[in-house]
């Protein structure tokens, strides 16, 4: 399974005649909301956030290199927007790592040890940010993010969601996270 979607809905804080909005130059992100859907029968959750950065350095190129730090998938910044699950346990937040089970039969195969195969995937809630710095004087950004993913499959859970996002300048936001939210799959 693979992200639905990934919107981001920015306002960029461009001024002409009226007065520019400041914000500190490490980003910052605020809870917005937290909405559960379905996708042909999987469940998915959608997660809203408010951003800000004064210097607008957020986001990565998309479409051509970017330092090597940002497009090495094993580093900790090639996903500048982090979404982390976390399970209660005894009263205790845990962090989890999600991962996606995707089984395919090979009807086709003689040995009978090969006819299932199970790909694991993972990081599939984190997202790479889009190039965002704006032209012109004032770089502060403002806007939403919101992202959709598949949510793990779960047996009756109570969750929550962590997220945080990185700046180009290795900056990490505040930690946001959501209400806790009690989840069984059928």
């Amino acid at each position: 399974m693979k992200n639905l979607s990934f919107v981001l809905l920015m306002g960029l804080l461009i001024s002409g005649c009226r007065n520019e909005d400041t914000f500190p130059d490490i980003p910052t992100l605020e809870y917005k909301k937290l909405v559960f859907g379905d996708d042909s029968g999987i469940k998915t959750f959608t997660l809203t956030a408010t951003f800000t950065d004064g210097d607008g350095d957020v986001g990565y190129y998309l479409d051509r290199p970017n330092e090597a730090i940002f497009d090495d998938s094993l580093s900790d910044y090639y996903y500048n927007y982090v979404i982390e699950l976390q399970v209660q346990k005894n009263g205790i937040w845990k962090d989890t790592i999600i991962f996606y089970e995707d089984i395919e039969y090979n009807i086709d195969s003689i040995d009978s040890d090969n006819d299932t195969t199970i790909v694991f995937y993972n990081d599939h809630t984190s997202a790479r940010l889009p190039y965002l710095t704006p032209e012109g004087q004032n770089k502060g950004l403002k806007g939403d993010i919101e992202k959709t993913a598949y949510l793990p499959f779960l047996l009756g859970d109570t969750i929550r969601f962590r997220a945080f996002i990185y700046d180009r300048a290795l900056n990490k936001s505040n930690e946001i996270f959501t209400p806790g939210f009690f989840v069984r799959n059928p």
